[in-house]
């Protein structure tokens, strides 16, 4: 009898802590901390991703146009090349430094 009605005090004491706690609520932010953050590095990748795609399109277009005769521009077609060849170098290099990064935060757990 005397357990019964410590369990009911107990089961009424953290019934009233509950209810003062979600009577004061307490501010949440709308955002979770660091979404401004993700959201930036998502849009500065995305960009990167299509500067990586135009340069690669205009290096082959300019290859293109080399072989059927439409330019006589070789240092143009070769400078597009180089910068294309330099872009795609760099993604490389970015990317596998994320995946470096990745790996060694995951082994932090």
């Amino acid at each position: 009898m005397i357990k019964s009605i410590d369990l009911m005090n107990l089961r009424a004491g953290a019934r009233i802590d509950l209810e003062k706690a979600s009577a004061k609520k307490e501010i949440i932010p709308e955002k979770a901390p660091g979404a401004d953050i993700a959201q930036s590095f998502k849009s500065l990748l995305e960009n990167k991703v299509n500067d990586l795609v135009a340069v690669t399109q205009e290096s082959d277009k300019l290859d293109r146009d080399f072989e059927a005769g439409k330019t006589e521009d070789v240092h143009q077609v070769m400078v597009a090349a180089a910068k294309s060849q330099l872009a795609i170098d760099t993604a490389l290099q970015v990317r596998n430094l994320a995946i470096r990064a990745f790996t060694s935060l995951t082994q932090l757990r």
